[in-house]
């Protein structure tokens, strides 16, 4: 095991509590409750056109996914958001890459929308500083369609810039579809994954933090 993955393990046993217009949000690693499978499979459902595949979701399959992707794996982490008690969506770190000493930000998902605006944005820049601060990265990516303006606004207020545009091309399954790379001329591609990125020294400063550790 590597110092990375203990850095991992570590906030995997962290509670972070913040507050945010009155409300508190807290942020932690996601567990394997009933009440959390059930959750993130019916966001799943409804949010199914912002992920790069389509399949048929089910609490199983979600269980698994978990287990597989992010709850037996040291080297990546899913952050549940609540909000006063409620749990209303998730953001990930995975892709650690020890040449760039970078990773990646992924599963960017709200699925309570019914409360207070604002807290992607808190919580993703909380995350960022856990990144930077905790994990000691340099550098943090994520991927988003080149249409959802929504997200690429969160990312953007947050620092990121974008650094590289890449055709997908849909491939159909038995169950749903795939978004894949494409080897198609840009002109002819109906969706795009933008790559957006951040530093640890755009992020610092952005003073957005009181504390930086170097």
């Amino acid at each position: 095991m590597n110092t990375y993955e203990n850095k991992i393990i570590t906030l995997k046993n962290k509670h972070f509590d913040l507050t945010v217009t009155n409300n508190t949000l807290s942020i932690l690693s996601c567990d394997l409750s009933d009440e959390t499978v059930h959750l993130l499979t019916n966001w799943r459902k409804m949010y199914s056109d912002f992920f790069t595949s389509k399949f048929n979701v089910s609490e199983n399959r979600t269980k698994q996914w978990l287990e597989k992707n992010y709850i037996f794996k040291n080297d990546r982490i899913l952050f549940l958001l609540i909000l006063n008690g409620k749990k209303i969506g998730h953001i990930g770190i995975i892709n650690y890459d020890k040449n760039n000493n970078s990773a990646e930000i992924d599963n960017v998902l709200r699925g309570n929308r019914e409360d207070s605006t604002g807290i992607m944005e808190t919580a993703l820049l909380k995350i960022l500083e856990i990144g930077f601060n905790d994990l000691h990265l340099a550098k943090f990516t994520l991927k988003v369609f080149n249409d959802n303006p929504k997200a690429i606004s969160l990312y953007t207020k947050c620092g990121f810039t974008l650094v590289d545009s890449i055709p997908l091309t849909k491939i159909l399954t038995p169950d749903g579809w795939n978004w894949s790379y494409s080897k198609k001329n840009n002109d002819f591609c109906e969706k795009y994954h933008d790559i957006m990125q951040i530093t640890k020294e755009q992020f610092k400063n952005t003073r957005r933090i009181e504390k930086f550790d170097e």
